[in-house]
């Protein structure tokens, strides 16, 4: 068996979210690294059994909780809180502050009431009925009512971002304290579009305006913002007026801090409660000066993926028998996962992680390189003696990381005769130019992903004929028909096994998405921070309440 079984407290979390936005899982004491699965690869051990359950390690000596004290966390982005786009910056850095109309835990389980009391689906007509709490307020008096939420739903509307939400027809009021959404088509998605999404004051972005808000919080939540220096820290106290449970800790600081290696240097001094380090090298810098990571449950993860160009009918990469030998015979995938990464990365076929709901071993075809193989599927193809092309990868930010999996694939493809130029290009263009098709017409692309449980929003988006592969893929006629139908899809069992047919369709038959690798999350904690396993919640951060901190 390719991945082994998760422990029982990963096994019940692993599937139960989405990231409507990256970086949802900042656990107990988050900071902006991105959360991972926990499985492992044949190359390299399963990381639940190499660091420890966070249900086990974090809740201190026994079930007491402390109140009081002060939990600094890190993060490497501020960039505003009234996040019409996306609301990502919010749900990285703002969860104790602002809440959700609900939340999961569990793909399997119900959606949990949160400011929304509760909520009608109407298949047939294509709408949810919101109905909201009574009694709630913003952290300034102002009353929470359906005023802020129609105001919350229909900003993407502005921003061109509506698709976030399912791109709803309308968006009505019907009462103080009733919403009506209704949508064009058919959905298994209404709640997960919904129900995460934060809310914020109507009232207060009338009277303050959007520039005030971009740097100001004004939520419900069991936090109060009290403190936002830009490039620096972020401050937040127990609101005493809040309408559920109060928290324990009586401040948060949130850090800015871009550099990974002051992010741990300031961990091992002491100064932040936890730290999650995005490869290996300072996970064994912190293993070897006495601390032991736990697992973050893979709420969200990345994957690194490669797209293969195919615009040019006359290109090497347009023939699917080459890019069928180059992924599953040029490539150690898992060698190359364990060596950039170590027990942090794991490759697996499918699309995203092993806990989104239509994964199966059965998706797992490859199993090391055969290079022999590959020459001659190249050889049968018609390039026996290989051919020529480029790898970009883009440089800066999220794309860190690109470089060494451009040269790794490098160094993999010369062995069958494949030679590659590896070209470094500015994220930005990458984005405007290299994924529009507008500037490379063959080759190869690296990019990152963030993937949710919401199927048809990661293709439409991204990996479908309609997202932004679209620009440098040409889809078959036949996957675009199973494309559709996931869209359309009646039950979730049907979408299920539809993405399984896409996945075997583009990745193993059709070859025109080449998954690379996904990273595990390690988590570093001080022993005096601790939080329950009720602190996660997928599809809104993490609950601030279930946090709590030892005197020290």
């Amino acid at each position: 068996m390719k991945f082994k079984k998760k422990s029982g407290f990963l096994k019940r979390l692993v599937s139960g979210t989405m990231a409507l936005a990256m970086l949802l899982t900042l656990a107990a004491c988050g900071d902006s690294n991105q959360p991972g699965a926990n499985t492992g690869n044949p190359a390299a051990s399963d990381p639940a059994s190499q660091a420890s359950d966070p249900a086990v390690e974090n809740t201190g000596s026994g079930s007491e909780r402390t109140t009081g004290g002060s939990l600094t966390l890190v993060t490497s982005m501020f960039n505003g809180f009234f996040q019409p786009k996306s609301q990502t910056t919010a749900m990285e850095t703002c969860w104790p502050a602002l809440e959700s109309l609900g939340y999961q835990t569990d793909i399997n389980e119900p959606w949990q009431p949160n400011l929304a009391e509760s909520w009608d689906i109407d298949y047939d007509a294509l709408t949810v009925t919101l109905h909201l709490k009574q009694g709630i307020t913003f952290h300034n008096g102002d009353p929470f009512n359906a005023d802020d939420v129609v105001f919350t739903l229909e900003a993407p509307n502005n921003y061109g971002t509506q698709s976030n939400i399912g791109s709803p027809v309308s968006v009505e009021k019907v009462d103080d304290y009733t919403v009506v959404v209704t949508y064009g088509e058919f959905s298994l998605n209404y709640e997960s579009w919904l129900l995460p999404r934060f809310m914020y004051s109507k009232e207060t972005f009338d009277e303050k305006g959007e520039d005030w808000m971009m740097n100001n919080i004004m939520g419900t939540g069991p936090y109060k913002m009290t403190e936002f220096v830009p490039d620096d820290h972020l401050s937040y106290e127990r609101y005493d007026g809040y309408w559920g449970e109060p928290g324990y800790v009586d401040t948060y600081t949130w850090r800015f801090m871009q550099d990974p290696t002051a992010q741990v240097a300031a961990f091992m001094n002491g100064e932040i409660g936890r730290v999650a380090p995005m490869n290996a090298s300072p996970v064994e810098l912190l293993r070897n000066n006495g601390f032991e990571p736990v697992v973050a449950p893979p709420i969200t993860g990345q994957q690194q993926y490669i797209v293969p160009i195919t615009l040019d009918p006359s290109a090497p990469l347009s023939n699917q028998a080459v890019r069928q030998a180059i992924y599953q015979y040029g490539v150690d995938w898992d060698a190359l996962a364990q060596t950039l990464g170590g027990d942090m990365y794991y490759h697996t076929d499918a699309y995203a992680l092993t806990g989104n709901p239509y994964y199966t071993e059965d998706l797992e075809f490859t199993n090391g390189a055969d290079y022999e193989k590959a020459k001659q599927m190249l050889a049968d193809a018609g390039y026996p003696d290989g051919f020529k092309t480029e790898i970009y990868y883009g440089t800066g930010g999220q794309a860190s990381g690109s470089e060494a999996i451009a040269t790794y694939v490098q160094a993999e493809l010369s062995k069958i005769g494949v030679t590659l130029e590896c070209v470094p290009v500015d994220g930005t263009v990458m984005n405007a130019e290299y994924w529009s098709g507008k500037t490379a017409k063959t080759g190869m692309i690296i990019s990152g992903l963030f993937f949710t449980p919401i199927q048809p929003l990661r293709l439409n988006q991204s990996n479908g004929p309609t997202g932004t592969q679209a620009a440098v893929t040409t889809w078959s006629d036949e996957t675009k028909e199973i494309f559709n139908k996931i869209n359309s899809a009646k039950t979730q069992e049907e979408q299920n096994q539809l993405m399984r047919d896409y996945v075997t369709r583009v990745v193993k038959e059709e070859s025109i998405y080449w998954p690379v690798y996904n990273s595990a999350t390690y988590e570093f904690y001080q022993d005096w921070c601790h939080y329950s396993d009720k602190a996660r919640i997928g599809n809104a951060g993490f609950d601030a309440r279930e946090i709590w901190v030892d005197a020290h």
